[in-house]
């Protein structure tokens, strides 16, 4: 009995020293707990001679202090964390006396996986969105709509590998262009228009 005086004072002295709080949210969050099952005082038992358990939600008070203290420190580490990220992307260089710079950190825009992740975002963006969709369906396939036209062209593949490919980058973005790619591979013979 002793344990939760003392622990009650203690909160209580908390409560009284914390007064410059902005902000108090105050709760109950349960827990799933594993308890001994008793019956008329004595634990109750299995036919094997085990004590029998049950689950029982057990309540925890919490309470949520946002202090101005707290909000600077909160402040201050987003502002580090965002500094270390331009860093680490960017790396650290200093102008050389003699001309150009002197790179004391490589950041990752230089490295092979910059280059990817650049590389992604720009294959991702969608393409820039025509005046109509006439003028979508009337331009001729031989110029380029998308940038990844011209890569597939390069690596020689079959046309019919290079119009499948096109109509499903196309068919998430395009529907219009996707069906001219998918006409023009039935007119080509290729199995999967057919």
């Amino acid at each position: 009995m002793a344990a939760p005086l003392v622990l009650g004072t203690g909160a209580e002295r908390t409560a009284k020293a914390v007064t410059q709080d902005l902000v108090v949210l105050a709760g109950k969050v349960y827990r799933q707990v594993k308890a001994p099952l008793v019956k008329d005082g004595r634990p109750v038992l299995t036919k094997s001679g085990r004590q029998r358990f049950t689950k029982v939600l057990e309540p925890i008070d919490v309470e949520l202090h946002v202090n101005p203290v707290s909000a600077g420190l909160g402040v201050a580490a987003a502002g580090v964390a965002a500094l270390a990220g331009w860093v680490a992307w960017n790396g650290v260089s200093i102008p050389s006396p003699l001309g150009g710079s002197i790179t004391l950190l490589g950041g990752i825009k230089d490295s092979p996986l910059g280059t990817w992740i650049t590389g992604e975002i720009r294959r991702r963006r969608l393409p820039p969105a025509a005046k109509s969709v006439e003028e979508l369906v009337n331009t001729p396939l031989s110029e380029p709509l998308l940038q990844t036209d011209t890569v597939f062209l390069q690596t020689g593949r079959s046309e019919c590998e290079d119009l499948l490919i096109k109509y499903n980058g196309a068919s998430r973005s395009n529907l219009a262009l996707a069906s001219r790619y998918r006409a023009e591979a039935k007119a080509l013979g290729c199995g999967w228009a057919q």
